[in-house]
C-alpha cells in the first residue's frame, strides 16, 4: 500500500497542474475577447499555416494575440497607417476547415509585407470601416 502513495501524488499533481493551465488558458480567453472592440482572426503564418487568433483595435493599431498562447502581450501588430487592404474572398480548398466556419480571407500589405487574415464578414466590414475612418489628413487603404 506504501508502494501506491508516491505515483497517487504525481498522479494528483499532474492532474492539478493540467486543471490549472486548462483554468489559465480559459481565463486569458474570455479576458481578450471581453474587451471591446476584438474579434475572432485568423493568421497565414510564413509557412501557409493558419494560428488561430484574436484580434482587437486600438486607437492607431491592431492587435493579435494567438489563441493557443499563455502570453497577454500581442503577437503582431499592425499601424491603421501602415494597413493596405488589397483585397478580400471566400475561403477556398483547405482554408475552409482551417479557419472559423464562413470566414473570408483578406489580403492585406503593411510595410511592404503581405498577409492573410480571415475573419467573419461582419469584422471585415469593421475593419474597412475602422480604416476608413482614421483621422483627419490620414488615408484609409480599402479597395
Amino acid at each position: 500500500m506504501e508502494d501506491l502513495v508516491i505515483p497517487v501524488a504525481v498522479v494528483t499533481a499532474l492532474a492539478l497542474l493540467l486543471v490549472a493551465l486548462a483554468t489559465a488558458f480559459v481565463v486569458r480567453r474570455q479576458s481578450l475577447a471581453r474587451r471591446a472592440a476584438s474579434f475572432d482572426c485568423s493568421l497565414r503564418k510564413p509557412d501557409g499555416h493558419w494560428s488561430l487568433g484574436i484580434a482587437r483595435y486600438g486607437e492607431d493599431r491592431i492587435e493579435w494575440f494567438r489563441i493557443f498562447s499563455f502570453s497577454f502581450r500581442p503577437g503582431s501588430t499592425w499601424l491603421r497607417d501602415e494597413m493596405v487592404v488589397l483585397d478580400h474572398r471566400s475561403t477556398v480548398g483547405s482554408e475552409v476547415t482551417a479557419v472559423l466556419p464562413q470566414a473570408v480571407v483578406v489580403h492585406c500589405r503593411h510595410r511592404g509585407a503581405e498577409l492573410d487574415l480571415a475573419m467573419s464578414d461582419d469584422a471585415y466590414t469593421g475593419l474597412a470601416s475602422w480604416l476608413e475612418s482614421s483621422p483627419p489628413g490620414r488615408h484609409a487603404h480599402v479597395t
